[in-house]
């Protein structure tokens, strides 16, 4: 049993071995197969390294040759590794500033481009040179005309010397005897000046008389035209109309003019008695009126239907002398076939309240209504607006100006004396040109102005009353369309200007 055991022992051990053994015998095969196999590729591979290191050796060599042709030296062609420092770059670089067309995709194509460029300039040149060679052969042609023209021109230049030294010496014996005869005309001159600066003197003597006689002839003159005026009131106006009929219960009248003579609604008239003593004379104020005493009424029209007849309603009117027919009438702001003018200095206050607000524009609207133009004027700040006066000037229309000595503030002072100084210099206009000088009451006379109502301003402590009761029959008035600037309620003052004696007349 003990020889049976250890048999067994000894037999896993030598197959144990025995297969170790082959293990081992096949390992090692396998390994000497691909040893085999991989020093064949070895081999095969220094073959083809070989090879490739030929190729690389001379597309090196041909990539030196083409950089040596281009001229471009860098080491990177620049197709693998793109950059600044390469043949490509370098070559476009070249192309671009070097080349004709820096369009050119290759060498070959700049260089075909440039040869082209050369053939033209050398073309170019050829023709330029042949130019050349013609204005070359003018300009020898030229230098021979020049030389003959210059060889005659001497010649006429030697013979006109000649003549000119002739003539320069006529010419100096003449001026001598000129130089004799201005001297001769000098003395005499000054002759002449001493005769005319002595008449001068004495006519400037004869002047400054005879300018002091006219002077003192015009002072006198308006010295006289003044206190003929203030004694008699002498006036040279004339009726424009008269009165036609007369309704006194519709306070309405009728009178002669019409169409034919352009005459407009809203156009004011100043009622004369028919016993006057002169229209637009400068009468005295009736008493308790302010009127002149010829005017007894005022009328504005409210309708023209006819050629020669209007429809009027009466403003004002005196009941101790009611409008009657034949009565004439007068306004200096109309005139058939004629715009008449009017000058205006001072403060207008044409209501009579003490107050200026609004009155300068209610004037200008009562003048254009009746179709007149004011053409000169000076406002309240004393400006003065328009041109001078005229000979077609009508009146110059003086308002009120207040004394600048009474005026606290400094700066409506220096207006007042503007103002002042504006209506001196108008009156000499007037006076220069004949125009005739009024206030402006009784410019407001002339036309047939009757005042505005008063208005109640808040702050105002009034001193009028109210009349109570209806107003009577006579002062009802007309239903035709009127402007609405006049009222019949109410009387003004003495119609005497109230002007400061800073400013008098001289």
């Amino acid at each position: 049993m003990a020889a049976q055991s250890k048999t067994t022992a000894v037999h896993f051990s030598l197959i144990f071995f025995v297969m170790l053994s082959v293990i081992l015998g096949v390992v090692a095969y396998l390994f000497y197969a691909d040893f085999r196999e991989q020093t064949a590729q070895l081999d095969a591979a220094k073959k083809d390294s070989t090879g490739n290191k030929t190729a690389y050796d001379r597309a090196q060599s041909e990539v030196d040759e083409l950089k040596k042709l281009v001229g471009v030296p860098a080491e990177e062609v620049g197709v693998a590794v793109p950059g600044n420092d390469t043949v490509l770059t370098q070559a476009r670089q070249a192309i671009q500033t070097l080349g004709s067309n820096p369009s050119a995709p290759s060498f070959a194509a700049a260089m075909r481009d440039l040869r082209t460029e050369l053939d033209n300039k050398n073309i170019e040149i050829a023709e330029r040179q042949a130019t050349i060679a013609d204005l070359q052969a003018q300009l020898e042609a030229l230098n021979v005309s020049y030389q003959t023209t210059s060889a005659e021109h001497d010649k006429r230049a030697q013979s006109t010397e000649a003549d000119l030294a002739g003539q320069q010496q006529e010419k100096e014996e003449s001026l001598g005897v000129k130089d004799q005869e201005i001297a001769a005309l000098r003395q005499q001159n000054g002759n002449l000046l001493t005769e005319i600066e002595q008449t001068k003197q004495q006519l400037g003597a004869e002047i400054a008389k005879l300018r002091e006689e006219n002077q003192q002839v015009f002072a006198l003159n308006e010295r006289h035209r003044k206190e003929l005026e203030n004694i008699r009131g002498e006036s040279f106006e004339v009726a424009d109309g008269k009165i036609v009929r007369v309704d006194q219960v519709g306070r309405t009248v009728w009178i002669d003019l019409g169409k034919s003579q352009n005459l407009r609604p809203r156009t004011t008239f100043s009622v004369y008695a028919q016993n006057n003593a002169g229209i637009g004379r400068q009468g005295r104020p009736k008493e308790g009126d302010g009127r002149p005493e010829d005017i007894k009424g005022s009328i504005e029209v409210t309708r023209v239907d006819d050629n020669n007849m209007a429809e009027a309603r009466i403003l004002y009117d005196d009941p101790s002398r009611p409008i009657s027919p034949g009565d004439p009438i007068y306004t200096p702001l109309w005139s058939a076939g004629r715009t008449e003018k009017f000058a205006f200095v001072g403060l207008i206050d044409i209501d009579n309240d003490g107050s200026y607000v609004g009155d300068r524009e209610r004037l200008h609207e009562v003048v254009e209504a009746n179709g007149a133009q004011i053409i000169s004027e000076v406002n309240e700040v004393g400006e003065r607006l328009g041109g001078r006066i005229n000979e077609q000037t009508r009146f110059l229309v003086i308002g009120t100006i207040p004394d600048p000595l009474d005026e606290a503030d400094a700066a409506r002072r220096d207006q007042l004396k503007q103002i002042g100084q504006h209506r001196s210099e108008m009156i000499k206009e007037a006076d220069v040109n004949g125009v005739r000088k009024i206030n402006l009451n009784t410019f407001l006379d002339y036309i047939g102005y009757v005042p505005q109502q008063r208005r109640w301003v808040p702050g105002e402590n009034p001193s009028w009353t109210l009349e109570a009761g209806s107003r009577p029959a006579a002062q009802r008035s007309s239903t035709g369309n009127t402007s609405g600037l006049f009222d019949t309620s109410r009387r003004r003052p003495n119609p005497s200007g109230t002007t400061s004696q800073t400013f008098g007349d001289k």
